[in-house]
C-alpha cells in the first residue's frame, strides 16, 4: 500500500463518515428512509470494513501511537452507540407493526414530538461525537502526510 493510498482511504473514510451522518439528519428531518440506509452496527459500516483490515497498518506508523488508534476505535463505537437511540426511535415501530402491513407499504406511526425532541438531542451529542472523529482522522493525516513513502510502504 502506497502513502497515496492510505491518504486516499483516510479521506474516503471522512467523506463516507460525513455522507452517513448527513443521512441521520435527514432521517430525524423527515425524510423518510430505509432501516439499513444507515449502518446500525459499527463493525458493518464501510469505514468498519477499512479500519478492522488495512487501516490496522497504521497502527505500525512510528509517529502514529496506539493511543490515537484507541481514540478513533473509541470515537467510532460512541457515533454508533448515539446512532442506535435515533435508530430505536424512528424504526422500533416499524418492527413492532406486522408482516402484513410492512408488505403492503403501509407508514410507520409517526413520532411523537416529544420522540422527536429526544432524537434532536441525541443527534447534537452524534455531531459533537462526530466532529471529535474528524478532528482524530485529520491528526491521523497529517501524521501520514509526514511519513516517507518508503518508510510506508515496507509495512505492508
Amino acid at each position: 500500500m502506497t502513502k497515496e493510498d492510505l491518504l486516499e482511504h483516510l479521506n474516503e473514510a471522512k467523506q463516507a463518515h460525513i455522507k452517513w451522518l448527513q443521512k441521520a439528519k435527514m432521517l430525524i428531518s423527515g425524510v423518510d428512509l430505509k432501516e439499513n440506509a444507515i449502518p446500525v452496527n459499527a463493525k458493518e459500516c464501510p469505514f468498519a470494513k477499512w479500519f478492522y483490515s488495512e487501516g490496522q497498518l497504521l497502527n505500525k506508523l512510528s509517529n502514529n501511537p496506539l493511543e490515537c488508534m484507541m481514540n478513533i476505535e473509541k470515537l467510532h463505537l460512541e457515533l454508533h452507540d448515539k446512532y442506535l437511540n435515533i435508530f430505536e426511535i424512528y424504526f422500533s415501530k416499524k418492527r413492532k407493526r406486522g408482516f402484513l402491513l410492512r408488505f403492503l407499504g403501509i407508514s410507520p406511526e409517526m413520532v411523537s414530538d416529544e420522540e422527536q425532541e429526544r432524537a434532536q438531542e441525541y443527534y447534537k451529542h452524534l455531531r459533537e461525537i462526530s466532529q471529535e472523529f474528524l478532528a482524530e482522522i485529520s491528526r491521523l493525516e497529517r501524521r501520514v502526510g509526514a511519513v516517507s513513502s518508503e518508510k510506508i510502504e515496507s509495512l505492508c
